[in-house]
């Protein structure tokens, strides 16, 4: 194994929840050379049998680096901290919280529908308020005017921007660029080739040898990138493989 393909998921290698055929069959080739195929995403290990039953990967940087598992072992879990999601709870802000068994809501807005519907993907379920007896790897925190949300009252909590509602959460230092590194620590020699197309893969970008980002990415992560490819759909997860990284040859 000489190389590490790290893949976001919602906007990059799938539309709308569309994975192209050429993108499975270039990630099959990718694993059939005997190199990881990785996906790095904001959504926990709950949301993930849908795309496992489409492709066929070695595992998986979630909950945007806070719970990572390669080859069925999990390499490193980073919960959020208790106390600062009590807090939010507290103050009324609308949450979502992740981790290995669920995508959870405490309580009932449409805010969560509005931003479920925003990344095509099925609405957080509905649990009691003891759901923190389990650790939490990451969050959803909506708000109708994210623009003047108040991070800064949550020191221990880091928040990405990822939609109009609202911010992906993780605990302070942990991004898919620390989930990089918790990846070299045990492939100390493998090239990472990562590839995403939103400011949640920023960190991934920058960390990784080489960087590959849609044509809708925002400038900001366009400018990290090693190589800007085509839209996901017209093949650009294969066409970067083969015409950039000369993969085939």
């Amino acid at each position: 194994m000489n190389n590490i393909f790290l893949f976001d998921i919602d906007g990059t290698l799938s539309i709308n929840g569309i994975i192209p055929e050429s993108a499975k069959e270039i990630i099959k080739k990718i694993r059939e050379k005997g190199d990881l195929v990785l996906l790095s995403t904001g959504r926990c290990k709950f949301q993930m049998k849908p795309i496992e039953e489409v492709i066929t990967i070695d595992g998986a940087i979630m909950n945007n680096g806070g719970y990572i598992v390669v080859k069925d072992k999990v390499i490193a879990k980073h919960p959020i901290s208790k106390d600062a999601i009590k807090r939010l709870f507290e103050m009324g802000f609308k949450t979502t919280l992740l981790n290995e068994k669920y995508y959870a809501r405490i309580d009932c807005d449409k805010i969560y529908k509005e931003f479920s519907d925003y990344f095509n993907v099925p609405e957080a379920t509905l649990y009691p308020k003891d759901i923190l007896e389990d650790d939490i790897y990451s969050l959803g925190v909506y708000s109708y005017q994210a623009d003047t949300f108040p991070k800064e009252l949550f020191p221990e909590i880091d928040f990405v921007r990822v939609a109009p509602l609202g911010f992906d959460a993780i605990a302070h230092g942990i991004s898919k660029g620390s989930a990089v590194l918790d990846l070299r620590k045990i492939y100390k020699d493998a090239r990472i080739i990562a590839f995403g197309d939103n400011y949640n893969d920023l960190e991934m970008l920058k960390e990784a040898d080489i960087s590959i980002v849609v044509p809708t990415a925002p400038k900001e992560v366009q400018e990290v990138a090693s190589f800007v490819t085509k839209n996901p759909l017209e093949d650009g997860i294969a066409y970067a493989i083969k015409e950039f990284l000369k993969y085939e040859d």
